[in-house]
C-alpha cells in the first residue's frame, strides 16, 4: 500500500510537469510542437552507507557526530525507484524526474544515541523511517558524431530534495527541502541500430548546501516499435552519492552513499 502511494505522488508530479511543457509547446506554435515524448522507469537496489547527524536548533552537544549511521539503524541495503517523462524537439529536450529513496528498519543500537537533542539508551530498539527523496526538472542540447552512432548531451537541471528522518519509538523527527542546480552529460553509442551502450554523470553545482552526485552506465536494446511505440530494455549498475551539510553551530549532515547498485528499466518514446 505505502508502495502504491509513492508511486502514484510521483507519477502526478512527473505527468503536472510533462503535460505544462506540452501545453507550453502548444502555446508558442503547433509547428515547434515535439517531435517526440518519452516516459522511462528505472528499479534500484544496492548496498548503502551513511549517517545522519540531526542536531536541535543548530546547539553543540545535541547530536552525535556522524551519528547514527545507516549501520546500525538496520539500513544497510535498499531498493527504489526512479520516473521520468520529456519531450525532445531536433536537438534540445526537457524532461522531469522523481526518484524515491525511502528506507524503514527496525534495530537494536549497540551504544547509546543523541540524536535531535534526545538520548536514546544503549540497547534500545529504534524504529526508523528516512526519506531522500529528490525531484528534477532539465534540459539538454544534443551532438551527433560518427554518422549518428555516438550522441552526446549535455545538460542542466534543477532538483529538489524531500528530507524526511524519523525515530517512531522515540518522537525523534526532522523534514526539510533543499534545491541543487546540477550540470551533466548522457552519451549513447551505438553498436548496432538496436544495441547501444549509455553512460551518464552529474553532479551539483557548489551553490547549495546540497551535492547529489550520479553516474551510471547501462546496456539498451531497443525492441520493436509498435503503434508508433518504441520500447527499450536496459541494465546496468549506478552509483549515487547525496550529502548535506548547512552552516550552524553544529550542523545538520546528511551523507548517503550506494554502491554499486543494479538498474533495471524500460524506455518508451512515442
Amino acid at each position: 500500500m505505502k508502495l502504491s502511494i509513492q508511486v502514484i505522488r510521483a507519477v502526478k508530479i512527473i505527468t503536472f510537469v510533462f503535460f505544462s511543457c506540452c501545453c507550453l509547446s502548444v502555446y508558442a506554435s503547433s509547428k515547434y510542437l515535439p517531435q517526440q515524448y518519452f516516459l522511462s522507469g528505472t528499479f534500484f537496489t544496492g548496498p548503502v552507507t551513511g549517517f545522519i547527524q540531526i542536531p536541535k536548533a543548530g546547539m553543540p552537544g545535541s547530536t552525535a557526530p556522524h551519528r547514527p549511521t545507516l549501520n546500525e539503524l538496520g539500513i544497510n541495503n535498499n531498493s527504489d525507484f526512479d520516473i521520468e517523462a520529456g519531450a525532445a524537439w531536433q536537438r534540445i529536450g526537457v524532461y522531469a524526474g522523481a526518484q524515491m529513496l525511502r528506507m524503514k528498519k527496525t534495530a537494536t543500537l549497540g551504544s547509546a544515541l543523541i540524536t535531535h537533542n534526545i538520548l536514546i539508551p544503549a540497547g534500545s530498539t529504534v524504529n526508523t523511517k528516512l526519506r531522500l527523496d529528490w525531484y528534477r526538472f532539465g534540459g539538454y542540447y544534443m551532438f551527433n558524431f560518427y554518422h549518428n552512432r555516438f550522441i552526446v548531451k549535455p545538460k542542466a537541471e534543477v532538483d529538489l530534495w524531500d528530507f524526511s528522518y524519523r525515530i517512531t519509538n522515540f518522537n525523534v523527527l526532522r523534514k526539510f527541502w533543499q534545491f541543487a542546480f546540477r550540470l551533466g552529460v548522457d552519451t549513447d553509442y551505438y553498436f548496432t541500430k538496436r544495441l547501444y551502450f549509455s553512460a551518464n554523470a552529474a553532479v551539483s553545482v557548489p551553490v547549495t548546501y546540497l551535492q547529489i552526485i550520479t553516474v551510471d552506465g547501462k546496456i539498451n536494446y531497443q525492441l520493436k516499435s509498435w503503434k508508433k511505440v518504441t520500447p527499450v530494455l536496459f541494465a546496468g549498475i549506478n552509483y549515487t552519492h547525496i550529502d548535506f551539510e548547512d552552516r550552524q553551530n553544529m550542523p545538520n549532515h546528511i551523507n548517503y552513499t550506494s554502491w554499486p547498485r543494479v538498474l533495471l528499466g524500460f524506455k518508451l518514446s512515442f
